[in-house]
C-alpha cells in the first residue's frame, strides 16, 4: 500500500516546500525558529528516514 502512497507522498512534500519557499516563509529575515526547526528537520531527516525505510524494505524482499 505504501508502495502506492509513497510518489503522491513525495509530490506534496516538494509542492508543500516550494509553495513555503515561494510564499517567502523560508527566508532567513521572515522566518520564525519554528519555521527553521522544521523545514530542517523536513529537509534532514525525511530523506534519512526515507532512506533507511528503503533499506529495511529491500532487505525483508531480499530474506524472502
Amino acid at each position: 500500500m505504501l508502495e502506492i502512497l509513497a510518489p503522491a507522498i513525495r509530490i506534496g512534500v516538494l509542492w508543500a516546500f516550494t509553495r513555503f519557499a515561494t510564499m517567502g516563509y523560508l527566508t532567513p529575515e521572515n522566518a520564525t525558529e519554528l519555521t527553521k526547526v522544521a523545514m530542517g528537520v523536513l529537509m534532514y531527516g525525511a530523506p534519512i528516514a526515507y532512506g533507511a525505510w528503503a533499506a529495511w524494505h529491500e532487505a525483508k524482499a531480499r530474506k524472502s
